[in-house]
């Protein structure tokens, strides 16, 4: 098995590197200009605006969504402005931790890993106490159990990302459980790229 190493942040979408490469690129190539201007008003639009283009505004905006999401219940209740109904968007919370990571404040930091890791371990006790009947929605499935490994991806925590691999009912059982019945569920990947 792999050694575990802690990565540089951020690191799930792009390294700080990596970001001065495509800076360079956009600089230099008009096609890449086009594109850059082009970018949608998403999650994945604004990361890319702020950390590769340097604009704040959009950085400030993923910031806010991502401070509202401390101390998100556990029932995905109680919506303060960017924490998804039943968590299944929790994935962007996580990209926007370690793209956001060098900005965040310590202060900010541990209320974030706080919150990610109630919501990591009630995830483990609830599939646990009651593993995932094969019925579950599967557009619901997938995304949440996607967002609560990418939580305990982007802490770094090795302990905890293979506790969550090994839960019942976590990503690992759903692919090894759930999709192991001979046949391919494409809905399952269909409306994941819809969420990407």
């Amino acid at each position: 098995m792999a050694q575990f190493r802690p990565a540089e942040r951020p690191s799930v979408l792009w390294t700080a590197d990596e970001a001065r490469r495509v800076k360079q690129l956009i600089d230099a190539e008009p096609w890449a200009q086009q594109r850059a201007r082009t970018l949608p008003n998403n999650t994945f639009g604004r990361l890319l605006r702020y950390q590769v283009l340097g604009d704040q505004k959009a950085g400030d905006e993923e910031r806010r969504y991502l401070l509202s999401f401390i101390d998100a219940p556990l029932d995905g209740k109680g919506d303060g402005g960017g924490s998804a109904g039943l968590h299944t968007a929790n994935y962007l919370n996580a990209i926007r931790y370690d793209a956001l990571y060098p900005s965040l404040t310590p202060d900010q930091r541990e209320r974030l890993e706080a919150t990610f890791r109630r919501h990591i371990a009630q995830d483990i006790v609830q599939w646990d106490a009651d593993p995932p009947p094969l019925g579950i929605l599967p557009n619901l499935a997938l995304p949440r159990r996607c967002g609560t490994l990418m939580m305990s991806v982007v802490l770094q925590d090795e302990k905890l990302i293979r506790d969550l691999w090994a839960a019942k009912g976590s990503f690992r059982w759903f692919f090894e459980d759930y999709l192991a019945d001979g046949e391919f569920y494409q809905e399952e990947f269909a409306k994941m790229t819809s969420l990407i």
